[in-house]
């Protein structure tokens, strides 16, 4: 397993920053480093061309979407890939009371989710 395959990797891509207010329809953006979600030899060829490059950040920009207790955290890249699509799309699904519940980031065609295995009042009921 890569360090990019990580679940604090997409735990990062999905809520790199997430304000403290939950309004419905909130939107922001936010920077994260182009390199992760780049193929190998891409990744090389940026640690090359980095120094001269403008920038190697890659703006996200986040929303919120609230359905009763569940709380969905999207985001998308304003860079596309060449389909005309969000280059990285993000997902976390958040359930009030509970906690994060699934994560999940695209990236082309590569796909990461992670989802979460024990529930808190089941370890905490344990006798």
């Amino acid at each position: 397993m890569s360090n990019r395959d990580s679940v604090l990797n997409v735990l990062h891509a999905a809520l790199a920053s997430v304000p403290p207010e939950l309004h419905p329809d909130m939107r922001w953006t936010d920077y994260l480093q182009l390199r992760p979600f780049l193929p190998g030899p891409a990744r090389v060829l940026m640690d090359v061309a980095s120094p001269f490059l403008r920038s190697t950040l890659l703006e996200i920009e986040y929303r919120i979407e609230r359905d009763g207790s569940q709380v969905t955290i999207v985001g998308e890249s304003l860079r596309e890939a060449r389909n005309g699509l969000p280059f990285v799309t993000t997902r976390a699904d958040i359930e009030i009371g509970r906690g994060l519940q699934r994560i999940e980031v695209k990236e082309g065609r590569r796909h990461r989710i992670a989802r979460r295995v024990i529930d808190h009042e089941l370890v905490n009921n344990v006798p």
